[in-house]
C-alpha cells in the first residue's frame, strides 16, 4: 500500500479492513467524521491501544519466575534462560540469584543432601 503510494482514503479503508475483534469495536465508537486523515486514524487508534502492549522485562520480573511442579531442572533452566533474554542489560550476578531463587525447595533440599 505505501508502495504504491495509497492515499489516506485508501489507507483508512485497509486498516480498517484488519481490525478485529476489540479494536472494530472500537472504531464502531468513533464519531462521524471525526477521521479526516490516516494521521488522525493511526494516532486515535494508537492512544487507544498502545497501553495493551506488553510491558518490557526488568530484572526484577526475574525473581517472579518458580521452577514448576513436575519441571525438570533443565526444562526450568531452558525456560528461565529464554525469558532472561528478552532484558536489556541484565545483571549476571541478579539472574543467578534469581535462578536459585526459583528453584523447588524440595530440589535445593536434594543439593544440600
Amino acid at each position: 500500500m505505501l508502495i504504491s503510494e495509497g492515499t489516506d482514503a485508501i489507507r483508512c479503508k485497509m486498516f480498517i479492513g484488519m481490525l478485529m475483534e476489540i479494536a472494530l469495536e472500537w472504531f464502531s465508537t468513533l464519531p462521524n467524521a471525526s477521521i479526516n486523515s490516516f494521521a488522525d486514524f493511526s494516532r486515535a487508534f494508537l492512544e487507544r491501544f498502545l497501553t495493551n502492549r506488553a510491558k518490557p522485562l526488568e530484572m526484577a520480573d526475574m525473581f517472579d519466575i518458580r521452577q514448576n511442579a513436575n519441571e525438570s531442572l533443565k526444562q526450568f533452566l531452558n525456560r528461565f534462560s529464554n525469558v532472561s533474554m528478552k532484558i536489556v542489560d541484565p545483571n549476571e550476578s541478579l539472574l543467578v540469584k534469581a535462578f536459585v531463587k526459583g528453584l523447588r525447595v524440595t530440589f535445593l533440599g536434594n543439593i544440600t543432601n
